[in-house]
């Protein structure tokens, strides 16, 4: 979990930085476990929020099917040694179960049914170059 020294965004600046309406994101802080309104969001946060958005509408993904799971992939972001350095990365998000995979392989085993694959880098590539630019 981010300590202290995290830099932390306000509400207006998570709507802003990645596109969520400010009642989509109410609606979906019921997914960060250990979200404190007084803390302000963590870039990990900001981070799952961009996935989020992306299957939702993009690939037009009804996020209720992954309830159980989208809960544990805040937590797996936020554990992930540094949430900026995940590049390489993806997440692999199923019904029940969240995790960060390093998948470079294309002889990586086929995921199961009704799981799905998102690309870390382009949300990554597009936070940084708002927040630090």
């Amino acid at each position: 979990m981010p300590d202290d020294r995290t830099i932390r965004f306000s509400r207006h600046d998570a709507c802003r930085l990645v596109g969520v309406a400010p009642e989509r994101l109410r609606q979906w802080e019921r997914w960060l476990p250990q979200r404190r309104p007084d803390r302000g969001f963590a870039f990990s946060e900001l981070l799952g929020l961009a996935i989020l958005l992306d299957l939702a509408d993009r690939l037009d993904i009804d996020l209720g099917r992954f309830d159980a799971g989208i809960r544990l992939l805040f937590p797996a972001l936020a554990e992930a040694a540094e949430a900026d350095r995940l590049g390489e990365f993806v997440v692999v998000l199923g019904p029940t179960s969240a995790r960060i995979d390093h998948r470079t392989s294309l002889h990586a085993p086929p995921l199961p049914q009704k799981w799905v694959l998102a690309p870390i880098h382009p949300f990554l590539a597009s936070l940084r170059e708002q927040v630090f630019s």
